[in-house]
């Protein structure tokens, strides 16, 4: 079934069965990691994402779950992280070829792409062996993950529980909003990014059984999520140029792509912070009923 919480089934067994469904795809995906294997964990790593965004739901009424099971996912996904940076990084490149494509020296950044994919392939053939081990060993703690989600006491979750964990979460998205616009710190940001892509996730699960408000939400948090999600990449690009400017052989142009990143991520930072002062800032939200409910001007792409 589909990544929401359908009016024809119950509170307690829509979270049993999402989180489950979600436990075995990854658990798939990681049995097969051979086949791909940087894009079949980074797939796991977004069910993992999407297990703790349900889980978030639990926060309130099941505190002891959620901290396990939580807990249990974060740590399963650090154990596969490596292989995100290099995908991030090449996302970057793409994002920038795009944006640049009139302004770009034509080869810079493809020099800089192809050197990064021949090193993460170097680096995967160098490590396989431990990336093997890592995922065969991710693999059975999802076996057994598997077994023990079936016992979750979630019996006597209702809707409105879920709602009002929907809530919670968008005001925790809204704190960070403030906090990240007002340190600009970077670490600041990524706490953002984390809970919009959980308040995104969240908005999708509560779709058939809140239709109004998750028609509403939905879009300028997956917006909102890309914005920041590229803004990251791009961090992650500049902090490897910087450690190592000619260590990929293309040095003449480190400087300039480096230009094109800050340049890129000033505007990715201004389009999400107007697009969260719309979404979370002073006056923008209203308690009403039981969502926060957005402010029209949203709605409507910030227009009166």
């Amino acid at each position: 079934m589909a990544y929401r919480i359908p009016r024809s089934e119950s509170a307690e067994a829509a979270l049993q069965r999402l989180i489950l469904d979600q436990n075995r795809k990854a658990l798939k995906l990681l049995r097969a990691w051979h086949k791909d294997p940087t894009d079949r964990i980074h797939r796991s790593r977004q069910c993992f994402r999407r297990i703790r965004a349900v889980l978030l739901l639990l926060h309130s009424d099941a505190p002891y779950i959620h901290a396990v099971e939580n807990r249990f996912y974060r740590d399963l996904a650090r154990t596969l992280a490596d292989a995100r940076d290099a995908d991030a990084m090449i996302d970057a490149i793409d994002f920038l070829a795009e944006r640049f494509a009139e302004e770009a020296p034509p080869d810079s950044l493809a020099m800089l792409r192809t050197s990064l994919v021949r090193r993460a392939k170097a680096d995967l053939e160098c490590s396989i062996v431990d990336v093997a081990a890592r995922c065969q060993e991710a693999a059975v703690k999802l076996e057994r993950a598997d077994r023990r989600l079936h016992l979750l006491p979630l019996r006597g979750m209702k809707r409105k529980q879920v709602k009002r964990s929907v809530r919670e979460g968008l005001k925790r998205c809204a704190k960070a909003f403030k906090k990240a616009r007002r340190t600009r710190d970077e670490d600041d940001f990524h706490a953002w990014r984390k809970q919009v892509k959980y308040s995104y996730y969240n908005a999708r699960l509560v779709q058939d059984v809140s239709p109004r408000w998750a028609r509403i939400y939905t879009a300028p948090l997956r917006e909102l999520a890309e914005l920041l999600g590229n803004r990251q990449d791009l961090y992650v690009l500049d902090g490897f140029l910087a450690s190592q400017p000619d260590g990929l052989g293309i040095d003449i142009h480190v400087r300039a792509i480096r230009d094109m990143i800050a340049s890129s991520q000033g505007s990715l930072e201004v389009q999400a912070l107007n697009l969260g002062e719309r979404l979370f800032g002073s006056g923008r939200t209203k308690e009403s009923g039981r969502f926060v409910q957005l402010h029209p001007r949203v709605a409507h792409g910030g227009r009166k």
